[in-house]
């Protein structure tokens, strides 16, 4: 999965590695948080990533998923 961050304009993508449990990634040069390591209640690991729907404040998608 790549994500992008939208707040800073940083136009790098992240490529995010095998999802854990308690894993943070954030944005380089602004600190946003861009992906959150998570586990089901069946124990499977995957990648929440928080602000990637249409955020009215910011006036866009904060954090945008790529693939």
């Amino acid at each position: 999965m790549k994500v992008k961050c939208n707040v800073c304009g940083n136009p790098k993508i992240v490529e995010l590695p095998e999802p854990k449990e308690e894993i943070i990634i954030c944005c380089e040069f602004c600190f946003k948080v861009l992906a959150e390591g998570q586990q089901d209640w069946e124990g499977e690991d995957y990648w929440y990533i928080p602000d990637s729907k249409h955020d009215e404040d910011f006036g866009g998608i904060p954090v945008e998923i790529i693939e």
